[in-house]
């Protein structure tokens, strides 16, 4: 980077710019004494110093994490944001939120000339909870027995119900809707090629500390293995991780397990053994006991 007198330097040139153009004079009346200039230029010091720290912080602030790979064991929904949970590349539990995913359905088959903007306006009208979203797509039937056609493609907020915006389109639009109805985590996997037991690759990641991490939706790949050809784009996302924890099991001193009814369960069911499968054998953490079997 250059020294630290040519940033501020460039910093003043910026400062003093902006002064013109907005019609601020670049320099205030001259100081009547060698005192009042003196205090004038460690005032004008500080002030470039103050710029710059603000810009090494900003710059700092923006600097992008490694991309995380995660190996993806769990998700869920949560308002409008997507949980992943899983093992990253070290074997350590890590949890990413993905911000931005907009699950959609179609309408249509529609006329060529259809106009997508007066759509999306009537149904932002209908629905203006939804932030809605809609444009005009070519697709063509699952089998390829037709030829293709044009549809409107909706988009909304994730945390919003997709049943509603469907009865307000069969409300407005003569156009009947399609795949519609699909629950939201699926769509999610099938828009980011991922599967339970797959890698994915985030950029542009933040952390929150704690192998917590966030990113926006266009910033995840999924490395699901195609269904057709079992093959992967990298070899190392055919592997699974070594999991640390594979099982957990509660052995009570009656010997019942967790088939029985609740009808059949005692309440006064002492533990006998706590045993603990991982990838390095089995461990039993507890022999006896006092406590009460759930």
């Amino acid at each position: 980077p250059p020294p630290l007198s040519k940033r501020c330097a460039s910093l003043q040139s910026i400062v003093h710019r902006s002064h013109s153009i907005q019609g601020v004079p670049a320099q205030g009346p001259k100081p009547s004494s060698a005192k009042h200039a003196s205090s004038s230029s460690t005032q004008a010091k500080k002030g470039c110093i103050g710029l710059l720290l603000d810009t090494l912080r900003s710059e700092a602030i923006t600097m992008a994490q490694p991309p995380l790979e995660l190996f993806l064991i769990t998700l869920a929904q949560s308002q409008d944001d997507v949980v992943l949970e899983g093992v990253d590349a070290d074997r350590r539990p890590a949890r990413l939120v993905v911000s931005g995913f907009r699950p959609h359905f179609y309408v249509g088959p529609v006329a060529d000339d259809v106009d997508a903007t007066n759509r999306q306006a009537d149904l932002c009208r209908a629905a203006p909870a939804h932030a809605v979203s809609v444009t005009k797509v070519t697709r063509t039937f699952l089998c390829g027995i037709h030829e293709p056609r044009t549809y409107l493609r909706v988009a909304h907020r994730c945390g919003a119900a997709q049943s509603t915006l469907v009865r307000k389109c069969e409300q407005l639009w003569a156009e009947p809707p399609c795949e519609d109805g699909v629950p939201l985590l699926r769509r999610f996997l099938v828009e980011t090629h991922l599967s339970g037991g797959a890698w994915l690759v985030a950029r542009n990641v933040a952390e929150a500390g704690d192998r917590r991490y966030r990113c926006a939706h266009a910033d995840v790949a999924g490395h699901a293995p195609d269904p057709l050809r079992q093959t992967f784009a990298a070899p190392r996302f055919a592997s699974i991780p070594d999991l640390k924890v594979l099982a957990l099991r509660v052995e009570p001193a009656s010997g019942r397990d967790d088939a029985w009814s609740d009808a059949d369960k005692s309440s006064k069911d002492s533990i006998a053994a706590v045993a603990l499968a991982t990838s390095d054998g089995v461990d039993v953490l507890a022999v006896g006991g006092r406590g009460e079997a759930l």
